[in-house]
């Protein structure tokens, strides 16, 4: 399992039409592609500057997801690029799941 982390840095003025845009649109259209196997947002809460957000995409392999981020992922990168323009700071990660624990 492969976990792809999408940290978002949204100003404050952007929040309340970012967070419903990413809920009603681009989540799902990214869920959509099929390559994914769960997906959720998160919002940290001890930042105070701006609203921070992470979306956690969860995918089988990395060659589903590398397939992914080189034949989906720009479409859908530009998207919200044409929504939101340079307002929204973004960073990417990939991580490799070693272990579940589940209580």
């Amino acid at each position: 399992m492969v976990v792809y982390q999408v940290n978002a840095f949204v100003p404050e003025e952007f929040v309340e039409q970012w967070q419903e845009w990413m809920i009603s649109e681009h989540i799902p259209d990214v869920m959509n592609t099929g390559c994914f196997l769960s997906s959720r947002i998160m919002q940290l809460i001890s930042d105070v500057e701006h609203s921070t957000y992470m979306i956690e995409y969860v995918c089988s392999s990395i060659e589903v997801l590398e397939n992914y981020r080189k034949e989906l992922s720009p479409e859908l990168q530009n998207r919200h690029f044409e929504k939101f323009g340079n307002a929204i700071k973004t960073s990417r990660s990939v991580y490799r799941v070693c272990k579940d624990f589940v209580s």
